[in-house]
């Protein structure tokens, strides 16, 4: 009888787990850095904007202030009246019609 030869199988190879949920790992820690990176990106962008808009509202706000100055400056009776007599017109004083506000 002579010698047999032995037949070698190869291991099947098995899916370990811990590789599996290494891999899950490392591919969610990469998903986490990136997408941090973005929010923070985006969070910049926004602060850059509303600083800009607060900047806008600064202007506005003291524009309306110099206007409301302008109004007051420019509808007193007196520069109204001298107005009136550099022009030569006269005032009837008679039909002048006060309102008053009513609650």
């Amino acid at each position: 009888m002579g010698a047999k030869a032995k037949l070698i199988r190869k291991p099947k190879r098995r899916i370990r787990y811990e590789a599996i949920a290494f891999l899950f790992f490392a591919v969610m820690g990469i998903f986490y850095a990136c997408s941090m990176t973005g929010l923070k990106r985006k969070n910049y962008e926004t602060s850059l904007k509303v600083q800009e808009l607060q900047m806008q509202i600064a202007d506005k706000k003291e524009e309306i202030t110099y206007l409301q100055s302008q109004v007051y400056v420019l509808s007193a009776r007196e520069r109204i009246v001298s107005m009136v007599a550099k022009y030569g017109i006269k005032t009837n004083q008679d039909q002048v019609v006060i309102l008053t506000e009513t609650e």
